[in-house]
């Protein structure tokens, strides 16, 4: 009989100590589990910080230049290079066109006479 309680007795142990064996692996894990996932959250946020840092760096970098006008920027003359101001520029471009559409008119008021002696 006693020797059914000592079993009875060591089961009970056993199984307590097979219980507590089980909830140590799963403590374990959860705890393994934790620091996996806090390292990978502290190794996302450098990374972000980084990111950051170099988007911020290369905007100073890349910055674009806008051009923003007035209206007294086309009003008044602007000096270039070639010494000839906007309206300078202007006048002579006017007298460019005049003169290509006088050529113009003239070659066809010949290619008309020649037509005419042709006939």
């Amino acid at each position: 009989m006693e020797n059914k309680k000592r079993k009875g007795k060591d089961e009970k142990d056993d199984d307590e100590v097979e219980e507590e064996m089980k909830m140590d692996k799963f403590y374990a894990l959860l705890r393994r589990f934790r620091d996996a996932r806090d390292r990978r959250r502290k190794e996302l946020e450098e990374l972000e910080k980084s990111e950051s840092k170099k988007r911020k760096v290369g905007a100073e970098q890349h910055s674009v230049w806008v051009p923003s006008f007035e209206r007294e920027d086309f009003t008044n003359d602007v000096q270039f290079r070639g010494h000839l101001c906007v309206s300078q520029l202007h006048l002579h471009l006017l007298r460019h066109v005049a003169q290509t559409k006088s050529r113009i008119h003239l070659a066809n008021q010949g290619r008309q006479f020649r037509a005419e002696l042709a006939t």
